[in-house]
């Protein structure tokens, strides 16, 4: 159920790049994992967010910065340290996160806004893409509002040896921080290997104007990474992945007395509510090259993802709750040109493991409490398997048709649902499973060199997860959220019409999109309040919703040396929300996100010099949900104001082992919010780096 949006693929066939230089927003097309996210015809609207040749890797502090340039893309940060990505209206849990080609997703993923996409180092990656509409055809479920793909930095073998150390530093002075990373790269004919270290250090930083210094906002971060490549014949590779990252005391400041007043806002009441998150992550794919344009791959992979949260109430009572998911993969892929047309096919496997725990101390220290499960019920586990196949096929010289299809199935086991075995509230073991066929069928069609037009209607499926079923915790500002045994699968179908054109030296594209939304789980109030005051929410599968949007790029080169760009978006949806027990309301999109507009201009008088000025605008967001309204700490009364900033960004190469980095970030010292975030962004700043290779 997607259409595609955009698509940043020149109408000749041929990349952007290929042509005269664009500005530094639209950036060349990845390879991501074979032609799954590679063959232009089945390809979606697209935004390439790394580009080494126009932006310096240490303008953006994290991919979440990169993200916020680029209107399409409703970035939230929860706290400065935690960022999730609105993609068409859908975050958490429906938009599905990959780092190279494996799912970050798991079944602790929440619906709302989530942390995890902070756990991966933007230093340690090499390209990265966001791929809007339901993608859930090729990459099963959660690919619902579209997929982030992210690729780590990797080197190739060589006839050449090559032994380089790279150091990478950067500053900036609103978010008063300190990045620091090296890495050391050996290249020999048979193999190549990668290895890489970074650490952050943030102090509490300082926001726009009146909000000055944000306390308790500060947190540090570390992360090393190991890439392999090997040939261990003419047509078989060996690629082994090692990712290790840490985030140690991420500050969730609104829900404390530290939160902000901002606009009518309401602090929380915690002493301190700290998160610790961990990730780690090892693959091994062997990749086949195969006759006939074609090519295979098997990857096996572990990834373990931890969350520890420590949360101090007003009554100096600590709680110290958290998570271990294990997650094993298994996935084959096949792509090549046959006489039936371009073919994507394969399946893929991942099993979890969850542990849980949860301990309440006294304020001297003492024990007070120990639950059997944490967050999500302990002891579970949760399968997902999906094979598909899909189909590029060419009528004729103008038009293309891609059909594709997947059966997905998912299994929930969950042992330790019940947080409190000895009240008279018996919540026993989960076991739940669901399956379902989606399918997906698009086309293109070359009117002239110059336009392109291409449409489409595909689905996509979200199994519940143990986050749905299980969740025992606050959300929101100070929800308590209780188990919902017994829901269904959620189903999107979505339509999308859209053109690319060159016109008057303009080259763009425009899209506009329309999605149904069905069976969506969200929570509602049961009218009741826990021990501590807290009202109880629980979830059901509501209904039916909708969301329309339309987006637009456009890019324009002037001259050798000025280029020019400009996007835009826009989006609606309404979904049937229940407000309370037997009542059911038609209610906005919860965070939905403003309409926003982005023009940069590019000045690049030689190739290793350039300047580039850019104006983000968003408008006012009062299209509230009924928990946007009761989410007072991160939501002012009558909504989010709307901004403008300016950005000033240069880089210069001084020699081929020095690279310059230096911007002027929020240049009006502006005070403003993203919609729904737990925190103002930071206010006028200088930001400085340099990059060496040795």
């Amino acid at each position: 159920m997607f259409l595609h949006l955009l698509i940043l693929i020149p109408l000749s066939g041929s990349s952007l790049q290929d042509q005269d230089p664009a500005p530094s927003d639209v950036l060349e097309e990845v390879i991501i994992t074979a032609s799954r996210l590679d063959v232009e015809e089945s390809s979606r609207f697209r935004i390439g967010l790394i580009d080494s040749d126009k932006r310096s890797p240490l303008e953006a502090r994290t991919i979440g910065d990169h993200m916020d340039h680029e209107p399409a893309i409703h970035l939230q940060r929860t706290s400065y340290g935690q960022m999730s990505p609105y993609l068409r209206g859908q975050t958490g849990f429906r938009t599905l996160i990959l780092i190279d080609g494996i799912r970050l997703n798991n079944s602790t993923f929440r619906s709302g806004p989530n942390q995890y996409l902070s756990l991966i180092d933007p230093l340690s990656l090499g390209a990265a893409e966001v791929i809007f509409g339901p993608g859930s055809v090729l990459h099963g479920s959660d690919a619902a509002g579209g997929t982030i793909a992210l690729t780590s930095r990797s080197v190739e073998p060589g006839p050449v040896p090559m032994d380089e150390t790279r150091f990478m530093q950067r500053y900036a002075s609103a978010e008063r921080s300190s990045v620091s990373r090296i890495e050391q790269i050996q290249i020999r004919e048979d193999y190549a290997i990668r290895f890489g270290a970074s650490y952050r250090d943030y102090d509490d930083f300082v926001a726009g104007r009146s909000e000055g210094l944000q306390e308790n906002s500060g947190y540090r971060e570390w992360s090393g990474d190991l890439s392999l490549v090997s040939h261990l014949g003419p047509e078989l590779d060996l690629m082994v992945g090692i990712q290790h990252h840490r985030q140690e005391d991420v500050p969730r400041t609104h829900s404390t007395i530290f939160g902000s007043n901002w606009h009518g806002l309401q602090s929380g009441t915690d002493l301190q509510r700290d998160i610790d998150g961990g990730r780690d992550l090892i693959y091994f794919r062997l990749r086949q090259y195969h006759d006939g344009d074609s090519q295979s791959e098997w990857t096996i992979s572990r990834q373990q993802i931890t969350d520890e949260e420590d949360r101090i109430r007003s009554n100096g009572r600590q709680r110290v709750q958290g998570f271990e998911d294990e997650a094993l993969g298994l996935s084959y892929t096949w792509d090549g040109i046959t006489r039936w047309g371009e073919i994507s096919t394969g399946f893929d496997f991942t099993h979890e493991s969850v542990d849980s725990h949860y301990t309440e101390f006294d304020q001297d220290g003492t024990v007070l409490e120990v639950r059997p499960r944490g967050p999500v019920a302990d002891d579970s586990t949760y399968q997902l398997f999906g094979a598909y196949l899909q189909d590029t096929i060419s009528i004729d010289d103008r038009t293309s048709v891609v059909l594709g299809g997947r059966w997905t199935r998912a299994r929930v086991d969950a042992r330790q649902v019940d947080p409190d075995p000895s009240d008279a509230d018996v919540i026993g073991p989960i076991e739940d499973q669901w399956s379902d066929f989606i399918g997906s069928v698009r086309g293109i069609y070359h009117k002239e060199e110059d336009l392109r037009f291409f449409g489409g209607l595909s689905q996509a499926f979200r199994a519940p997860n143990l986050s749905d079923l299980t969740r025992f915790d606050v959300g929101l500002s100070g929800e308590a959220e209780i188990p919902a045994p017994g829901l269904d699968p959620e189903h999107f179908l979505t339509a999308e019409v859209g053109v690319d054109f060159i016109f008057d030296q303009w080259r763009g594209e425009a899209v506009l999109w329309h999605s149904l939304l069905d069976d969506l789980v969200t929570r509602f109030p049961t009218g009741e309040v826990n021990a501590d005051g807290d009202p109880i929410v629980t979830k059901e599968n509501s209904g039916a919703g909708q969301a329309s949007g339309f987006d637009l790029r456009m890019v324009r080169q002037w001259d050798e040396r000025w280029s020019s760009s400009f996007s835009l978006s826009w989006i609606t949806g309404e979904v049937e929300a229940p407000v309370a027990p037997g009542v059911v309301e038609e209610q906005p999109l919860s965070r939905l996100a403003p309409a926003m507009a982005r023009g940069t201009l590019r000045y690049q008088p030689v190739q290793n010099f350039s300047l580039e000025a850019s104006l983000t605008v968003a408008g006012n967001q009062d299209k509230l949900s009924s928990r946007d309204l009761a989410d007072i700490q991160r939501i002012p009364p009558g909504g989010t104001p709307g901004y403008a900033v300016i950005d000033l960004h240069g880089r210069w190469q001084a020699s081929e082992r020095w690279h310059w980095y230096a911007g002027a970030t929020n240049i009006g010292d502006v005070d403003y919010r993203l919609h729904g975030s737990g925190s103002n962004e930071p206010g006028a700043s200088i930001v400085t780096g340099v990059e060496a290779r040795f």
